[in-house]
């Protein structure tokens, strides 16, 4: 009884194929370690553009913060001169009316002459 003579060389067999199948396995998964490697350092990449975009939008956000400020600064002095101008439009209003009254006694005081010279003649 001895073993057949076939039996090592199917025993060797297998072991190759069993090699090859683990070799083949190892290399996928050496593969996919890599994919996912490369897909991190996309990600990694895409999160510092967000960062560096975020941090681009918050400067302008305060910027803008700044700009408010200071248009809420001259929103005061809008309103100042805005009331200023009013009291401005009465004076010119009253203004205008004194010299409207003067313009007519001017005129009573002109014409009263001429009406007393020609009343005469």
């Amino acid at each position: 009884g001895g073993l057949r003579p076939e039996v090592p060389e199917m025993v060797e067999e297998m072991f190759g194929n069993l090699t090859a199948a683990v070799s083949g396995e190892m290399k996928a998964t050496c593969n996919e370690y890599r994919l996912l490697e490369k897909m991190n350092l996309v990600a990694s990449e895409e999160y510092k553009k967000m960062g560096d975009f975020s941090s681009g939008v918050q400067m302008y956000v305060e910027g803008l913060r700044a700009n408010e400020e200071n248009f809420l600064q001259f929103e005061d002095q809008i309103g100042e001169i805005d009331v200023q101008v009013g009291e401005l439009e009465e004076v010119m209003q009253r203004l205008d009316t004194m010299t409207k009254k003067i313009e007519s006694q001017f005129k009573v005081l002109v014409d009263a002459p001429r009406a007393a010279t020609s009343s005469i003649a």
